[in-house]
């Protein structure tokens, strides 16, 4: 018998070690579409949080949206004074929640504005925060009305460093 010694890998080496490296390379793409939409998931759920959190100071105020001791409406920070939502803002992944309700306005409109979310972050996960949220049946966006600030789909406001805010707009319940 003649043993060879070999310098090198065999073709079929290489391409098993490649085979290998492809299919680890497909499962961390995987895990991070995952990860991605888990953000998502979560950052929807923390405006549907906030937005509850508005319901219910209204409806523990008797329906009535504007208040002419405060002379607003709802703020964020009378949802953390009542521990309705964790703290303002909000930080959710890349996605930060800064703003809820609405602001000051006279008792004879505050009944037709809509309640309001503002959320910043990258492009990429506000645009797929909207799509999430097209579904709700008290989402008003996808068809925003006259003279409010809710944002247009794919109309975000840009920001300094790659960061954009969209301002996610809700019929109220009450």
């Amino acid at each position: 018998y003649i043993i060879r010694t070999s310098k090198g890998f065999s073709l079929i080496e290489l391409s098993i070690v490649i085979a290998i490296m492809t299919v680890l390379a497909s499962g961390a793409m995987a895990a991070k579409g995952f990860i991605d939409a888990a953000k998502i998931t979560k950052a929807a759920s923390a405006i549907e949080t906030t937005r509850l959190a508005i319901e219910t100071v209204i409806a523990r105020r008797g329906g009535q949206w504007y208040n002419p001791i405060q002379g607003h409406s709802v703020y964020h920070g009378d949802l953390v004074a009542r521990n309705l939502v964790p703290e303002m803002p909000w930080s959710i992944a890349d996605i930060t929640i800064s703003v809820a309700a609405v602001g000051n306005e006279t008792p004879e409109v505050t009944h037709i504005l809509p309640i309001y979310v503002v959320a910043k972050g990258p492009l990429v996960q506000l645009r797929a925060l909207f799509e999430r949220l097209e579904s709700h049946h008290l989402f008003l966006n996808s068809a925003p009305p006259a003279n409010t600030h809710c944002t247009p789909k794919n109309q975000p406001s840009a920001l300094p460093h790659d960061i954009y805010q969209h301002n996610f707009c809700f019929r109220r319940s009450l």
